[in-house]
């Protein structure tokens, strides 16, 4: 049966792959049988989707290895022939004997895994794929630019979907980063050819603060690699080699410096300027800062399938990446300056609130919602303790289904009234009401979790000290302005009376449409009313961080 527990273990890998696969399918059938073409990649979408189902049964979140650890990565597969993926550079003897020391070079390694963090959020980001490829359009729109279904469309769809998961499940920072920078052209030609006017000045911001973001966090990477030999030179006179594994630098590097007075020297030269480039690239990356107006453009001007994809993968991949690399092994660092993750996150907070009460057009509301969403994850993080991250966590996977949700029953609404401006939500209730169920529930959902989640954290840290007050006070000001937005939406969909007298009625939703839209409520309802069922497949991995994250009690006088 070893063949069957290597493909097992390889379920993280093959899903990563897959999409690539389909994408090299898609192109022979563009040149054979272009009719084909469609058909190929939204199978391609479900195989990587039943992939992610297997890993998700598959899971086991109380695994541990020999020595009663959990273990951070509980499926991996390694292809680099040099040692087991599991293999972690630790000082077990702090001799110059030590057998888990690496050859010398550089050690990048192909190493794929899944872990408790990473679970949830591919899963996601391959049924948002789905669902793009689903409801791509069919007819030419207004300006006559390329279909939606074309074979090109389906290739930068596929490669987009293989850079994201790899970015979630490569254990190496290096090739995480790399599959990062390989989605990023796919998602600026998504969204810089098919959406609305200004479609190609919002992909080029967007390419441009996610290149910069990118950078600082290769940079903060590199950084903390090239200390490794150093910080170790103390147990070993020869020369270690660079290891960009992410897992060992994190319990490597924690390890050396709880037992060393040299290694605590070095590390210290370096980790705050570390923390820095990386909290910078974590502020550009996660869109959560109102100057990153590109967010919620993009979210209204790309087209739907690709407006879903981006609000559940740019905030999960840039939230995995720092809550499992630099939170961790930064953790006195970005304590010190989560002044600045509050500053940007405040900032971002208040200014979705007034957009999100200022806002009429039902699209511009989910894309102030998310951005405000977001923001309050932030302000949720900068609590280390297990009520900010599980928080955090809870919102970031919450924020990216409501808003793909919204977007899809405003599109719905949008394609039978396309002489409206913007889609029609004033008496929706007597007009179409299944869609204006389906609204209302997503609206509640969304500021059931915005409460249940942020509330909690935001109360706990005005209590900390008098510097987290005024963050906090943005924060349940957002929470306020929010709740107001969605209410006042909700009374204009129930108790509207503009459409009600639309002539020839409008159809509601079809058997289609409705079959994608209610998993998003299910999935939402779960999350609402049962949270600890999702947070238990997180919760070694959650709880391993929070042991080095939790803040002791003279830190907060």
């Amino acid at each position: 049966m070893n063949w069957l527990t290597w493909i097992v273990e390889s379920l993280p890998f093959l899903a990563t792959i897959s999409p690539l696969m389909g994408a090299a399918a898609v192109a022979v059938a563009a040149r054979l049988k272009p009719a084909m073409t469609r058909s190929i990649a939204w199978s391609s979408a479900a195989l990587t989707l039943v992939q992610l189902g297997a890993v998700v049964w598959n899971f086991d979140p109380h695994r541990v290895d020999e020595r009663g650890r959990t273990v951070s990565s509980q499926m991996v597969v390694s292809f680099d022939g040099l040692a087991p993926s599991s293999t972690v550079v630790l000082p077990s003897t702090g001799g110059p004997n030590d057998a888990n020391v690496p050859p010398r070079g550089i050690n990048v390694r192909l190493a794929f895994g899944i872990d408790g963090l990473t679970l949830w959020p591919a899963v996601w980001i391959a049924l948002a794929v789905l669902v793009a490829l689903s409801f791509a359009k069919t007819s030419p729109p207004p300006d006559h630019t390329e279909l939606e279904s074309s074979p090109t469309y389906c290739i930068a769809l596929l490669v987009a979907e293989a850079g994201l998961l790899g970015s979630l499940t490569a254990r190496d920072v290096i090739v995480s980063l790399l599959s990062w920078e390989v989605a990023l052209p796919a998602l600026y030609f998504l969204i810089g050819r098919w959406g609305g006017p200004e479609r190609r000045a919002v992909a080029g911001r967007m390419l441009i603060f996610q290149r910069i973001g990118g950078g600082l966090t290769l940079l903060g990477t590199t950084l903390v690699a090239v200390s490794w030999p150093w910080v170790r030179s103390d147990f070993d006179a020869r020369r270690t080699s660079l290891t960009f594994d992410m897992f060992g630098l994190v319990d490597g590097l924690r390890t050396l410096v709880s037992r060393n007075e040299i290694a605590v020297e070095v590390w210290s030269d370096v980790a705050s300027w570390a923390c820095l480039l990386l909290m910078l690239g974590f502020a550009l990356r996660f869109p959560a800062f109102p100057f990153q107006r590109w967010y919620t453009h993009a979210l209204e001007d790309a087209s739907t399938g690709v407006a879903c994809l981006l609000a559940i993968a740019l905030p999960q991949v840039a939230f995995c990446g720092w809550v499992r690399f630099a939170m961790p092994l930064l953790t006195e660092e970005a304590i010190e300056l989560s002044w600045l993750l509050g500053a940007v996150a405040a900032t971002g907070a208040v200014h979705a609130g007034l957009k999100a009460a200022a806002q009429s057009d039902p699209k511009k509301l989910a894309a102030a919602l998310s951005m405000g969403h977001l923001a309050l994850a932030l302000l949720a993080m900068r609590l280390p303790l297990r009520e900010g991250l599980t928080g955090a966590w809870l919102i970031v996977q919450s924020q990216g289904i409501v808003t793909a949700g919204l977007m899809l029953l405003i599109d719905f609404a949008s394609k039978r009234l396309p002489h409206r401006e913007s889609a029609p939500v004033e008496g929706l209730a007597f007009d179409q009401p299944q869609r204006a169920a389906m609204l209302v529930l997503l609206l509640v959902a969304s500021g059931t979790m915005a409460l249940a989640s942020g509330a909690g954290p935001l109360l706990a840290l005005s209590q900390l000290t008098w510097e987290t007050t005024p963050f906090a006070a943005c924060g349940i000001a957002t929470l306020l302005l929010m709740t107001w937005s969605l209410l006042v939406t909700s009374q204009r969909i129930l108790f509207g009376r503009e459409n009600f007298s639309t002539t020839p009625p409008v159809p509601d939703l079809n058997l289609r449409e409705f079959c994608v839209v209610l998993p998003l409520i299910l999935v939402l309802a779960w999350l609402t009313l049962a949270p600890h069922a999702i947070l238990k497949s997180s919760e070694s991995t959650l709880s391993q961080l929070l042991q080095s994250h939790e803040r002791r009690p003279d830190m907060t006088e």
